[in-house]
């Protein structure tokens, strides 16, 4: 199932009187097409401190601490009408906030000092931005960010417990959300994200994030009497891709992953919280939890959740899947490793490959490991032909 996040950027308008000044950032809004307009002020507003990213794992909720980077890039429109961005001047380039229940973004990138975003008068604007969690790495060419000729690009490089997260400011949405009003209000779609379209239809940019990475939960499920209250499983593993291009602004938002590559295994760890009791918490593996592992559960078809997510690169047919099981033993504890495979082609639903944002149920079935018995029987002698050797006979 996918969980979205939603975002609504919200923008007063400036009067007359206001001492705030717009600061120029020196963009190309004059080709944009738009006549000339007062500034305003961009602000966000956000609910996402109140949005699951992963149900389970190593980010539960949203929290005020985690980082959110935006990108603004004016839209602009040659002789033709047709449209491009103007990547080159970007008017917020790249800046973080943490999500609370109004953010305001400064950009050091205009102006002397922190000034805030501003809608300029002519200009029409588009709205991305993005969340890495902890996956974000340096790229070849040493930045974290990567300008190409229609987009902005950063790396990643995941180890299993990261969520990664695209948005966009989805125009059609804000069209949808306005027509439903009562009574209905209709806007130009062309002219939203501007000072204008605040005036005028007060249009906030919803921006609609979507996870880039699918996700694999697990259950543990007794495949005979004997197994239940007994065997163990210590260890989930799957290998995955794990480096990756991310589109993050510009043109094809909602492209997969570009330059997928570095096939690791990703292990599952779950969250223990720490025993201060400041809900502080840290990721460990199965067998290091307390009781050492998840324990099958009883013999009657029941499955017994098992608490984290294994986050892997999408687009896979197949994902072996290395299962690490333990069972107690007549001197010390039987242990083996299994290796199964995540075959999407085997699906009833048609799928081929694991789609982003998709979250995928997988159920273990485990046995008792038997001890190997060897069974020994002596036959009885059978009565046989009888021989005579005299060396004088004849």
């Amino acid at each position: 199932m996918k969980k979205y996040i939603l975002f609504a950027v919200a923008a007063v308008a400036l009067t007359a009187a206001c001492s705030k000044q717009p600061v120029s950032t020196g963009s190309a809004s004059s080709q944009s097409g738009f006549e000339l307009e007062s500034a305003v002020p961009v602000r966000f507003a956000s609910n996402v401190g109140r949005v699951a990213t992963k149900g389970i794992g190593a980010l539960d909720a949203w929290v005020s601490s985690q980082d959110l980077y935006f990108f603004g890039i004016e839209r602009l429109k040659d002789q033709t009408g047709a449209d491009s961005l103007n990547l080159a001047d970007p008017f917020i380039y790249n800046v973080s906030s943490h999500p609370a229940d109004t953010i305001t973004l400064f950009n050091p990138a205009i102006g002397t000092g922190h000034e805030e975003p501003y809608y300029y008068g002519d200009g029409n604007y588009e709205f991305y931005g993005y969340f890495l969690d902890d996956a974000g790495i340096e790229g070849p060419d040493g930045e974290r960010i990567t300008k190409t000729d229609d987009a902005y690009v950063a790396h990643i490089e995941i180890n299993g417990t990261q969520d990664v997260l695209v948005g966009y400011a989805d125009r059609d949405m804000v069209v949808l959300h306005k027509g439903k009003l009562d009574p209905p209000v209709a806007v130009n779609k062309d002219r939203l994200f501007s000072a204008y379209g605040i005036r005028k239809w007060d249009a906030k940019p919803e921006m609609l994030f979507r996870h880039k990475l699918s996700r694999f939960d697990f259950r543990v499920r007794s495949g005979e009497a004997a197994a239940a209250g007994k065997v163990k499983v210590t260890g989930i593993s799957v290998v995955s891709n794990t480096t990756a291009d991310v589109v993050v602004a510009g043109n094809g938002i909602y492209e997969g992953l570009n330059n997928v590559s570095t096939p690791d295994t990703l292990l599952l760890q779950v969250k223990v919280i720490d025993d201060a009791g400041t809900g502080a918490y840290h990721l460990d593996t199965l067998k290091n939890i307390t009781g050492g592992g998840i324990l099958a559960p009883e013999y009657a078809g029941l499955d017994k959740n098992i608490d984290g997510s294994i986050l892997v690169i999408p687009g896979d047919a197949k994902y072996a899947l290395r299962m690490e099981l333990e069972q107690p033993g007549v001197v010390e504890p039987v242990t083996k490793t299994q290796w199964l495979n995540i075959d999407f082609t085997t699906l009833a639903s048609g799928e081929q490959m694991a789609k982003p944002g998709y979250k995928y149920n997988v159920t273990l079935v485990v046995y008792e490991t038997k001890p190997v018995e060897i069974v020994i029987a002596l036959a009885p002698w059978e009565e046989g032909d009888s021989f005579v050797l005299d060396p004088d006979a004849d």
